[in-house]
Formats: structure tokens, C-alpha cells, sequence
């Protein structure tokens, strides 16, 4: 299953067809999800779950202002969270208020146990007051390789316990930064086999939810060992324990991890619904807004309308997004294919021209082919989804190595990170005989 991540937005066009959504706590004030869900917004989806997001790091607290105040109106993050009275203020103002408060200098992470099982009883109660589907557990965020999965360990334990005294499935989160990870590959990564050793011996779970903290600049991962540890997880804890597998905030990469034992991952067209990078979050001052690009998952690129497409056309290789033509996308093809002619002004239908937040079509078109083709993928066999996430990354490869060759000026979408996919995916594939 493809999960939407939302954030301030939840408004989610029918035409998509999407099952699942995921809501995160960084992104709206506990009040402002509990009032949305009463007026039960996204009750059409099938599939809704909540993240408690309490691996952010508190460190970094005077830089996130405002999205730390939000996660200081859980109660999971702050003891006695700002209280809202709707006969004195209404959303805007308390969301001014707690954003200019210094409330956020009194969060903390408890290390009683006492106090983290009523975090954690906390966290479970609001996710079934706003009726997700399945409970994630939160947990704080492993950055050092020496010591500190004890910590995330001791909450997952203690949430397990906790969560049988509620109906719904629990999911386990295993938040990683990615740190910890890039300087060892999976076999020798002492931690992060710990890490597994401890996972799969787990009872009494639904499954595991999965996201992993970047540090780098880019938006899709592409450093070998984090592909691999991704890979790792979905295969020993989907595959092999046969549990549910939801990867979060990775992207398109989270095909790969479909097909070797995923069930579903989460991703949207926005960098934080894309990855999971704290420098996201950073208070800023204004700024512009987002340019729209035009997804490819033949070519697993995101490609500038004008500036990209253009190039393209002109050198007679549109042919290579045929298969991405979406209902979003019709006028885009209708011009470049049936109306384009090299040398002249372009004019891009309104929709599509390349201006700053103008960006409704590059959602749809974006969000309907990544459930698109999640749905293809999860109906084949792992053998199949095998064969065919080996020949997507070895087509897109060669495709994007031709493509960059023959424009004259560099495309924004640079097509780097798939030589790292297709080599981990390789590698991956056949040291556990799967081709």
C-alpha cells in the first residue's frame, strides 16, 4: 500500500484513489488534528495512521521553534501541554501564541520508567481518539552507535506491554539516523544487527514502521549502506517473519524495499513528506515557494516542465515518458507531442507553466503514479517484484545516462541516484539468491 503523508494539507482528490494517509505531529498542533478529525476529515481513507514523531532531536530546539511547539502540544512530548479554550481564542491565535511562548525550554524526554509508560499511554490515547487504523509506538531517535538503541529498546518494550490493553494493532517504529549507518556495511554494522537481533525477537506485534534520518542535502538516499539497511529490514522483518513492513519518508527508494518484503511505504511531493531531514524544519523568514516538477517513474526522476522537457523534446526523446502520461498530465503531452515546435516561445499550458507554487498538477501527477504503482507492484510474487524492480532501475539507468548525454545545458533532475539503487539492489539480490 501507498500511504500519503500530510502535513498542513489534507485535502486528498478522489481521482487518486488513495487507501492511506499518515499525519505527523510536527506539522499541526494536537488541537488542530483532534478539531479536523471531529469534523471527520479523511474519513475516506481506508488506512490512517498517526506518527507520534518522537525521535526529533531536542538539541537542536532553538532552530525548530515552530514546529517544536506543535510537538509540545502533545502530551508525549511535554507534560502539561498549553491548553486550548475555544470560547477565548480561536486556532490562529493559540497557534501564534504557542510559537511565540517559551514553553518549548520544558520539553523533555522522561528516563523513568514510570514516566515513559504514561508517555507512552498518552500518545495511545490520542491516536484512538482521532481513530487511526493502527497504533505506532514512539520512540526516541538512535544516533549513537554506542548506547543509545538501549534507549529506543526500553520504549519498545514498554509500549508492547502497553499497547495490549488497547484493541488496535501496535506498530513498532525503528528511527535511525543515518549516521549510524554510513561508515559500516550491513554485515559488519555491529548496531544495527543488534538492532535486528532485538526486532525479531519481538512478540506480539503487528509489524514495524521504518524511517530513517538523513543528513544529507539531497532528497532521495543514495549512499549504499543506507539502501541495504533499508533492504535488510524489509526482508528479514517482512519476508522472513512474514510481519507488516510500513518505510516511511524514503521516497521512490521504497519500491525496493516492496520488493523484498515491504507491505507499504509513505511519501508525498513535499521535501518533508519525502524525507525525513531535520533541516527541513529549520524557522526561516519567508522564502519562495516550490517550483512543480513532472514524475517519472520510468525514468524515477522529477523533471522541470519547461526547462527539462524542453531539452527533451528537442532532441526527439519525449518517447521516454509515454508510460507517465496520468489524467494530471493529458495538456503537458498534448503540447509537447501534438503542439510543440523546436525554436518557438514556449507556452506551457497554465497548469504546467514552471512558476513558484504553482504546483496542484505536479501533486496529482506525482502522488497518482506512486499508488499506481504500488498497486501494480504488491499483486506479483517476490520473485516477480524482484525481476521487475531490477529491470525499472537497469532500464532508468541506461535511459538517464543517454538522456544527459544528448541535452545541451544539465537537466535538474540529474538521474545520480539510481546507479546506487540499481548497484545495492544488485548486490542485494543476489547475495540472498533471489536472482
Amino acid at each position: 500500500m501507498f500511504y500519503f503523508n500530510r502535513g498542513y494539507q489534507w485535502k486528498i482528490d478522489n481521482n487518486l484513489n488513495i487507501s492511506g494517509a499518515i499525519l505527523s505531529a510536527s506539522t499541526l498542533s494536537s488541537i488542530e488534528i483532534k478539531r479536523r478529525r471531529k469534523k471527520r476529515d479523511l474519513d475516506n481513507i481506508n488506512s490512517l495512521l498517526f506518527d507520534p514523531q518522537l525521535y526529533f532531536p531536542l538539541e537542536i530546539r532553538d532552530n525548530i521553534n515552530k514546529h517544536l511547539s506543535y510537538l509540545g502540544t502533545y502530551p508525549w512530548y511535554h507534560k502539561t501541554p498549553p491548553k486550548f479554550d475555544s470560547k477565548e481564542m480561536k486556532i490562529k491565535d493559540y497557534r501564534e501564541t504557542i510559537i511565540e511562548d517559551d514553553f518549548v525550554d520544558e520539553i523533555f524526554l522522561p528516563i523513568d520508567d514510570n514516566k515513559i509508560k504514561d508517555r507512552i499511554k498518552m500518545c495511545f490515547d490520542f491516536q484512538i481518539k482521532i481513530g487511526v487504523d493502527k497504533l505506532i509506538l514512539p520512540v526516541p531517535l538512535v544516533r549513537d552507535p554506542e548506547n543509545e538503541y538501549t534507549t529506543q529498546l526500553n520504549w519498545i518494550k514498554k509500549g508492547i506491554k502497553i499497547s495490549k490493553d488497547y484493541e488496535k494493532d501496535c506498530l513498532v517504529t525503528v528511527a535511525i539516523a543515518d549516521n549510524v549507518l554510513i561508515n559500516r556495511s550491513v554485515d559488519i554494522n555491529s548496531l544495527l544487527q543488534t538492532i535486528i537481533d532485538n526486532l525479531t525477537a519481538l512478540t506480539n506485534i503487528t509489524g514495524y514502521y521504518i524511517t530513517i534520518a538523513s543528513s544529507n542535502t539531497n532528497i532521495r538516499i543514495t549512499h549504499k549502506n543506507i539502501i541495504k539497511t533499508i533492504l535488510e529490514l524489509s526482508y528479514i522483518l517482512g519476508h522472513e517473519l512474514g510481519k507488516e513492513v510500513i518505510l516511511n519518508y524514503i521516497d521512490d527508494l521504497g519500491f525496493l524495499g516492496l520488493a523484498v518484503g515491504a507491505t507499504s511505504f509513505g511519501s508525498g511531493y513535499y521535501n518533508k513528506e519525502r524525507r525525513l531531514n531535520f533541516t527541513d524544519y529549520i524557522d526561516k523568514d519567508g522564502g519562495g515557494g516550490p517550483l512543480p516538477h513532472f514524475y517519472s517513474f520510468k525514468l524515477i526522476g522529477d523533471f522541470l516542465p519547461e526547462r527539462d522537457l524542453s531539452q527533451i523534446r528537442s532532441e526527439k526523446l519525449f518517447n521516454y515518458f509515454y508510460d507517465d502520461k496520468t489524467p494530471f498530465s493529458e495538456s503537458l503531452f498534448n503540447y509537447y507531442v501534438s503542439n510543440y515546435k523546436k525554436g518557438h516561445i514556449i507556452k506551457l499550458p497554465p497548469d504546467w507553466e514552471e512558476r513558484i507554487n504553482l504546483i496542484t498538477q505536479a501533486k496529482l501527477q506525482r502522488t497518482f503514479l506512486l499508488n499506481k504503482k504500488t498497486n501494480e507492484l504488491e499483486k506479483l510474487d517476490l520473485k516477480e517484484r524482484v525481476k521487475f524492480v531490477l529491470s525499472w532501475l537497469q532500464s532508468a539507468e541506461r535511459d538517464m545516462l543517454y538522456l544527459n548525454k544528448r541535452v545541451e545545458n544539465p537537466l535538474d533532475e540529474s538521474g545520480n541516484h539510481i546507479e546506487s539503487w540499481r548497484s545495492a539492489f544488485e548486490s542485494f539480490a543476489d547475495d540472498n539468491a533471489l536472482i
